[in-house]
């Protein structure tokens, strides 16, 4: 009877080890309209609550309207990510992607690793040169793990 009972508590503490990163990861969604060529999430107050982990973020730019003579190919857009702290807040790291279809509706996917990252308070930014008359909508996932 005690080995049984020594089994079943070794079995309990490593299925626990296994699944405990599944347990603390979490994930965020999060979308923006891009009308110009610029837009922060800590300005629009869209933030997002992580625990510590690996960071990644995906999604895809879709092309939500053309302005009236509109560039005939598009910027690339620069999605980066930050922490807010006190002080200036910490730069994790971006991605970008180029539409590339004027098509209404037509999607451009990005993805990006980012390591290892502490809990805390995360917001968007996504940027491109200059307006170029391409009016996006973004959404995705922030997640770590």
């Amino acid at each position: 009877m005690k080995k049984k009972v020594i089994s079943l508590f070794t079995s309990v503490i490593i299925i626990t080890i296994f699944l405990a990163p599944i347990a603390f990861a979490n994930s965020a969604s999060f979308k923006f309209t891009m009308n110009r060529k610029y837009v922060n999430g800590a300005k629009t107050g869209h933030t997002h609550s992580m625990t510590a982990g690996r960071m990644s973020i995906s999604g895809k730019l879709i092309v939500n309207s053309l302005d009236l003579g509109c560039n005939s190919r598009a910027n690339t857009v620069t999605i980066s990510v930050f922490k807010k702290q006190s002080g200036r807040d910490k730069y994790v790291g971006s991605t970008s992607a180029t539409p590339k279809s004027q098509s209404l509706g037509s999607t451009t996917s990005f993805s990006k690793a980012f390591g290892k990252q502490t809990g805390g308070t995360y917001y968007i930014v996504a940027g491109k040169a200059e307006d170029d008359g391409w009016n996006l909508k973004g959404r995705g996932t922030l997640t770590t793990r």
